[in-house]
């Protein structure tokens, strides 16, 4: 019996070793704006003037071809996604994005003798994340990344911006979630040795 269970661990330990650890699963769709457009996401607020306002096109972009250009005058525009996730609670869940603002050259207007606003404000679930004005990430990306200790979904990410002079850049909107290893090896290689030592007794 010990030389059975000295064999039985000593298989657990290298079943667990040999397996590869899982890649973190992604929960955002089209998080670099990579379709060309806004599939995946919604927008609320201030949708006026689409392809003016916001947009998606190759100077937005911090990776790859393209970003999302986010310019609503006078109200703000929301870009939201919901996700669902198995996220246990206490497990992680990390949040990751890449913002800019951009006023091509122009002075960053201060808003309280202007009267022109410029704010980005992230929010999971309605709990704010970070809040971003006219002194923020000026004329260069800047990624933030969040990780949170998290129970079962359903979440909402938004993106809520303003700016009456110019442009918000945002790309490569990231959720992940780990995935557990899978024991369905190691529970294989238990039950062999199981049946291999009911067949010996």
């Amino acid at each position: 019996m010990r030389k059975y269970l000295a064999v039985l661990a000593i298989v657990m330990c290298t079943l667990w070793i040999a397996m590869p650890a899982a890649a973190d699963t992604q929960l955002i769709t089209n998080g670099g704006f990579e379709t060309g457009d806004f599939s995946g996401w919604t927008l609320t607020g201030n949708t006026a003037n689409p392809g003016v306002n916001y947009f998606v096109d190759a100077f937005d972009a911090n990776s790859g071809a393209y970003g999302a250009g986010l310019g609503a005058i006078d109200s703000p525009l929301t870009l939201s996604q919901s996700f669902a996730t198995s996220v246990a609670t206490g497990n992680l869940l990390t949040i990751s994005f890449a913002v800019a603002l951009n006023y091509d050259g122009v002075p960053v207007p201060d808003p309280g003798t202007t009267g022109l606003i410029s704010s980005f404000v992230v929010t999971l679930n309605g709990d704010t994340l970070l809040t971003l004005d006219n002194t923020s990430v000026a004329g260069a990306y800047e990624v933030f990344t969040y990780t949170l200790g998290a129970p079962d979904g359903p979440y909402t990410l938004s993106f809520t911006s303003q700016n009456d002079l110019d442009f918000w850049s945002l790309d490569d909107v990231s959720v992940t979630a780990p995935e557990p290893q899978s024991l369905l090896l190691l529970a294989s290689g238990m039950s062999g040795l199981v049946f291999v030592r009911r067949r010996r007794a």
